[in-house]
């Protein structure tokens, strides 16, 4: 109930984050880099433009709008944000594979791919406060951040590959192939087909209902 009718990627606590970040770096500028996707996006595009211009922040955060060279922004980011509710891995992979020192929420697959403290920053979703501290945090210690991104460099190299992917699901492919008894099994046919004879019947039975009577009931 909570999360009902949030936005999942949370722009809104970036944006609510932002006058913290204002009050040590009054120079700051927030980039948002994408577009709205279909009529749902395009809503939610307006909302977030509208919430940036009622805080007065017109001039600090920029919508880029769709990029194709998001890999040439991140090299010159000095931290990198993904503030989802949920999350599969976001966009830490692309931006710790730039040396982005990255910031994002603890949910999903990010906690893989931002170790706490040693690749990045965690954060808790929906905690503008929180967000904004740790975002302080890297660009208070540029030399900090940098070794954080470079942890995070040298991780992805090493566990996020597309030939490690490769080489993990074929080991996992190997494991579960070892453990199962190849061939036939009748049993596990017949035990199928009983429990499917009810489920069929059911079935035929709802269409031939559907069919002649409801179709008669409709035309009466």
């Amino acid at each position: 109930v909570r999360l009902h009718n949030l936005a999942n990627k949370r722009h809104e606590d970036l944006i609510a984050a932002t006058p913290r970040i204002l009050q040590e770096f009054p120079d700051a500028k927030i980039l948002f880099v994408g577009s709205g996707w279909g009529d749902e996006g395009n809503l939610l595009m307006e909302k977030i433009t509208q919430q940036v211009h009622a805080a007065g922040l017109d001039n600090t955060i920029i919508f880029t709008g769709f990029r194709k060279d998001v890999n040439n922004i991140l090299v010159d980011l000095d931290v990198a944000v993904q503030a989802s509710l949920s999350e599969n891995l976001g966009g830490t992979i692309e931006s710790l594979l730039m040396a982005c020192p990255t910031v994002a929420t603890r949910v999903g697959g990010m906690v893989d791919s931002v170790k706490d403290g040693e690749t990045g920053i965690l954060v808790e979703p929906l905690n503008p406060d929180e967000l904004a501290e740790s975002i302080l945090k890297l660009l208070r210690d540029p030399q900090k951040a940098k070794v954080l991104a470079n942890n995070g460099r040298a991780w992805m190299l090493e566990r996020f590959t597309l030939s490690r992917a490769v080489a993990d699901l074929d080991q996992i492919y190997q494991q579960l192939s070892a453990s199962h008894t190849v061939g036939y099994r009748l049993w596990k046919t017949l035990w199928r087909l009983v429990i499917s004879i009810p489920i069929f019947a059911y079935l035929g039975v709802r269409l031939l209902w559907d069919v002649l009577v409801l179709d008669r009931l409709q035309r009466s």
